[in-house]
């Protein structure tokens, strides 16, 4: 979920700024190419005869802008699918409990400050991205993490994770 924000109209906001981006915005607006840089939605999509400063400086800035215009709920989503991607097993046994709500999540923690990662995600949050990216709760006495209990636990079904990081 993107914000509305364009990437020119992003930027004319820093036309008083110093340079870099304060001059590029100048030159942008000079040129009156808000409207072709409104149409950037990707790095790739900044014209490379941009004279070579000016693309640059436009190629440099875009993170910031997708950084600025990125939703707090979808960087709790990216954070938790790119740890899914560096973390699952895909040759494990899915018809087997998965790994418990409890490790998943100590796991995670582990895993952003391996990555240099910082997040204010909250424990319940996490589990919600877990959920969007479609994994269910269940109770089972079977998990990947633990050994097979008379006591079930929460885990995710399915769900196994490379445990030795």
């Amino acid at each position: 979920m993107m914000n509305e924000v364009k990437f020119g109209n992003w930027l004319k906001e820093f036309k008083s700024v110093d340079r870099p981006i304060g001059n590029l915005a100048k030159d942008m607006l000079r040129a009156d190419d808000v409207e072709k840089f409104n149409r950037f939605k990707t790095v790739e999509d900044i014209p490379h005869e941009l004279p070579y400063k000016v693309y640059e400086v436009a190629v440099e800035v875009f993170e910031y802008y997708l950084i600025d215009s990125v939703d707090k709920y979808d960087i709790e989503y990216i954070l938790v699918k790119a740890f899914l991607e560096d973390s699952v097993i895909d040759d494990s046994n899915k018809n087997n409990g998965g790994i418990t709500i409890t490790e998943t999540w100590r796991l995670f923690n582990i895993w952003l400050d391996e990555n240099d990662h910082s997040s204010n995600l909250q424990r319940k949050q996490f589990n919600s991205q877990i959920e969007k990216l479609g994994y269910k709760k269940i109770k089972t006495r079977k998990h990947q993490s633990a050994q097979d209990s008379n006591n079930p636990s929460w885990s995710w079904y399915g769900l196994d994770l490379n445990i030795y990081q």
